[in-house]
């Protein structure tokens, strides 16, 4: 089991760190379903140069069920210079939730490389 506390701000890509999950790796196999004729260098060189691409469509996951289904807790902190939440996790089968996220991520960013060229 692993538990930890995320800051709205930095949701969805601390919860890939927090179980970790590779973002590269789930980008670069939607690279080679598009691209298969390249090499691995060429892969990597493609996700590094679309590298927002990928981070920006990775919000459309952000209140996925992928996510929230292991949020045990949210909390709000009202200061005079702001507002911060915060969503606490409990992830006890991190194989799983990693499979999870992998599943959706690849859904999302096959539709973002559906937008590059060869």
């Amino acid at each position: 089991m692993k538990e930890f506390t995320i800051e709205e701000d930095f949701l969805p890509l601390g919860f890939f760190y927090e179980i970790e999950c590779a973002i590269d790796a789930i980008a670069i196999d939607c690279l080679k379903r598009k691209f298969p004729n390249l090499t691995e260098a060429e892969y990597k060189l493609m996700y590094e140069e679309n590298y927002d691409l990928f981070e920006q469509s990775l919000f459309a996951i952000r209140d996925s069920s992928a996510i929230h289904d292991y949020c045990v807790g949210t909390e709000e902190i009202d200061e005079a210079t702001g507002t911060w939440g915060y969503y606490h996790f409990e992830v006890s089968d991190l194989d799983k939730a990693r499979a999870d996220l992998a599943k959706e991520a690849a859904l999302i960013f096959d539709e973002a490389v559906n937008e590059l060229d060869e």
